[in-house]
């Protein structure tokens, strides 16, 4: 069947055009795509493709309206209102089985390939070329076809414009705080980096009670966080962010948990160096493969720890129904964040060049259809 895709070509270039998608096989579901969350992970490939992966359509925060299921697809229908999971585990590798499906060694394979879990891909242009799928998703597109595992219904009434980037942006902050830290009711949290999933993480750490302290260098990333439930704010070129967070909290010297959504060394020193004694810190913050980071070993020793952030720790088909259900009572507030939502296909380019530039607070979202 025939349908508009956003087509990568190339480094920056991006072309709208006709192209065929199967339909789905065993396991897997068709959606028709209604928004796509714009995520920082789609810029990498969008400025620096592998050429060997391309052509590719990007696009990994989509969701929509099943339209054709598979065999052996039992618990999603045709109208189904879905959120897709940017994770498509596999549910047989070792990780899986262990129920840490977030670092399923075959979705980390196919993710950036554009392959299916299996190795093949799903779509081809009019001359019959195969087109890979982002993180075996591809959502900068009219349909997508996904593995059932990460297609996620949701209530009927849930609002994709704001809750697409559940898919991964917003599912990976809240995480961080849910899953990942497991952060208490009444504790003191610090913020390094208030884009769209720091901001997310605030919005989930704001919904038990805690007292959160956000770091960014750009001071309108510092009033958005405030609108999502930051208490205090500062700004890194302006003040020492361990200094005041360690003052601020008086005698307990330092946060109780602190993320880190830059990924610098600078900024994992920084969220250390504020964690009180036996405190945890969560790297959320992607650095090029190799980066080093030179860590004071006895803060370590004091009972703090260092956790790595993949994708929330989500388990997309419990997680995301929940987040969405606190949306929906008023818990999470994740409307500020949305900075901008796009009225179609056409403007995906547009949107990844504000992130290249730098150009937008929050998240950006896509109307498809």
């Amino acid at each position: 069947m025939m349908m508009r895709a956003a087509v990568l070509k190339g480094p920056e270039n991006i072309e709208i055009e006709d192209v065929e998608i199967e339909n789905p096989r065993d396991n897997e579901v068709l959606v028709k795509i209604e928004y796509a969350g714009v995520c920082a992970s789609d810029l990498d490939p969008f400025l620096h493709p592998l050429p060997e992966t391309l052509p590719m359509v990007l696009g990994h925060e989509g969701s929509g309206v099943v339209e054709k299921v598979g065999e052996n697809v039992r618990n999603l229908t045709p109208g189904d209102k879905v959120i897709l999971f940017a994770w498509s585990s596999c549910g047989k590798c070792y990780h899986c089985n262990q129920g840490k499906e977030y670092v399923c060694t075959r979705a980390m394979r196919s993710a950036f390939s554009g392959e299916m879990l299996d190795g093949t891909k799903r779509i081809r242009s009019k001359n019959g070329l195969s087109i890979g799928s982002f993180f075996s998703q591809g959502s900068f597109a009219e349909k997508a076809i996904v593995n059932e595992r990460a297609v996620v219904r949701v209530n009927e009434k849930a609002p994709l414009s704001i809750l697409s980037p559940l898919g991964c942006g917003f599912s990976t902050g809240i995480g961080a705080v849910f899953n990942v830290a497991k952060v208490e009711p009444g504790s003191t949290v610090a913020v390094f980096g208030c884009g769209g999933v720091g901001l997310s993480a605030i919005a989930a750490a704001s919904s038990i009670g805690t007292e959160i302290i956000a770091v960014d260098i750009n001071d309108d990333a510092l009033k958005k966080a405030e609108k999502v439930g930051a208490e205090h704010t500062v700004n890194p070129n302006e003040s020492d962010p361990v200094k005041y967070i360690r003052d601020l909290t008086k005698e307990k010297k330092g946060a109780d948990y602190s993320f880190d959504f830059v990924g610098l060394p600078k900024t994992l020193n920084q969220a250390l160096k504020s964690t009180t004694f036996g405190g945890s810190v969560v790297l959320t913050g992607v650095s090029p493969p190799g980066t080093k980071a030179e860590l004071d070993m006895i803060s370590i020793l004091w009972g703090r720890k260092i956790i790595g952030n993949v994708e929330g720790y989500v388990r997309p088909k419990i997680d995301i129904p929940r987040y969405v259900d606190m949306y929906m009572r008023g818990v999470l507030n994740l409307d500020p964040i949305v900075a901008k939502v796009y009225s179609d296909l056409n403007d995906v380019k547009k949107a990844l060049e504000a992130i290249k530039n730098n150009k937008v607070v929050g998240k950006q979202v896509i109307k498809i259809a």
